[in-house]
């Protein structure tokens, strides 16, 4: 079984017989933490028993594709030329490709390659280092400098960021000494880090010198957002997922409609879409057809609810007579979301869109600067 959100594990290859016992040694080590590694091996003379490994039949470039696209991890046993030439054709950038990882066949040095941050290719050097007694180097700038690393920061704790270009404007901002601004939406425990400003509101943002602001929420700032551009700079937004959409449609509607009614009512209200992590809705409703398209497409969990827990939810919304003579409860969208985010703020209430009903609400979410969050990606997958 793959865990959320991740494709398919590590893919490692070797080239000699020496290399496939390092190989199958890291198989059996990272297999007890239940890490799912597929091993491949490369080799003209082949080997007398491959044990677990697969041969390689086609180029390295090829099998370089194949795991670009399949794989969360890729680990090279060999030279760090071969990794290199097998994965020029395929490199995007490190925000979607997947982290490569370069080990010698004797196991003295581990190097991540690519995705050091976003994919994760630090923390599975680090876990290599030590599961094999490998020398480790680390050569993103950031880590060497143990400066603040935005990405490594939003990846994390689970953060969607809303720009690539604008993240590493930050991590050069950071690196060169320049201010970096940070605002949170949420509430905050401990002490925020030395290379950034607090930013609490309108007269702080007036007096920040920097031209970079880092936003956690939920919300677009647009006031905010001109401010800074005035500067030549601009907000790099770090969304959480923890908004729960109550929705309630008509009967067979058509799925593009509905899915353009919610999009359109999220955006006026600049809602990112990337906030929401579930829609909810009347129990009955699970099986529309609409609803369910829309939750696939936005890759949304999809939960419903009885009319009488609906109806159970305290509060004050806005009933309707015949939505509750219809489906036994006065208000689904505004209950549904409510109850979905257990017992969180309604920040937008009932939308009575065309044939669609809409309202949002956020579940408690706490940025706790002291809290060591896990950063090892790769820390408790399950085998696939």
């Amino acid at each position: 079984m793959k865990k959320s959100g991740m494709k398919g594990g590590i893919w490692a290859v070797c080239f000699t017989k020496t290399g496939a016992c390092l190989l199958e040694k890291v198989i059996c080590r990272l297999g007890l933490t239940g890490i799912a590694v597929e091993g491949f091996y490369k080799i003209r003379e082949g080997l007398d028993k491959p044990g677990m490994l697969q041969p390689v039949e086609d180029s390295m470039a090829a099998w370089m594709g194949k795991a670009f696209q399949e794989a969360d991890g890729i680990l090279v046993i060999g030279a760090a030329g071969i990794a290199v030439r097998s994965a020029a054709p395929w490199i995007r950038d490190k925000f979607t490709d997947p982290a490569l990882v370069v080990m010698d066949e004797k196991g003295r040095f581990v190097i991540p390659l690519l995705s050091g941050h976003v994919g994760g290719g630090n923390e599975l050097g680090k876990l290599l280092a030590a599961c094999t007694g490998a020398s480790l180097a680390i050569t993103t700038a950031t880590d060497v400098e143990q400066r603040f690393a935005v990405d490594v920061f939003a990846v994390k704790r689970g953060l969607w960021i809303s720009s690539r270009q604008r993240a590493k404007e930050i991590s050069a901002d950071v690196l060169a000494g320049r201010p970096v601004g940070i605002f949170c939406a949420f509430p905050q425990r401990g002490e925020i880090p030395g290379e950034l400003n607090r930013i609490c509101g309108e007269n702080d943002l007036e007096e920040f010198r920097g031209k970079h602001l880092i936003y956690l929420g939920v919300k677009r700032c647009r006031k905010w957002e001109r401010a800074l551009e005035e500067k030549g700079g601009g907000i790099l937004y770090l969304v959480p997922p923890v908004l729960v959409l109550g929705v309630g449609c008509r009967k067979a509607a058509d799925p593009a409609w509905v899915k353009n009614q919610i999009i359109s009512c999220l955006q006026a209200e600049d809602i990112w879409l990337e906030a929401v992590k579930t829609a909810a809705t009347i129990h009955r409703k699970l099986e529309e057809p609409a609803l369910r398209k829309l939750c696939e497409e936005m890759n949304w969990e999809l939960k419903g609810y009885a009319a009488q827990e609906l109806s159970a939810v305290p509060g004050t919304f806005s009933d309707s007579p015949f939505v509750e003579q219809t489906v036994g409860v006065g208000n689904v969208c505004e209950r549904a979301a409510v109850l979905g985010s257990e017992g969180g703020e309604l920040i937008l209430p009932k939308q009575r869109l065309q044939g669609v009903t809409a309202a949002v609400a956020s579940k408690g979410w706490i940025l706790d600067w002291k809290e060591e969050v896990e950063a090892d990606r790769w820390k408790d997958y399950t085998h696939m």
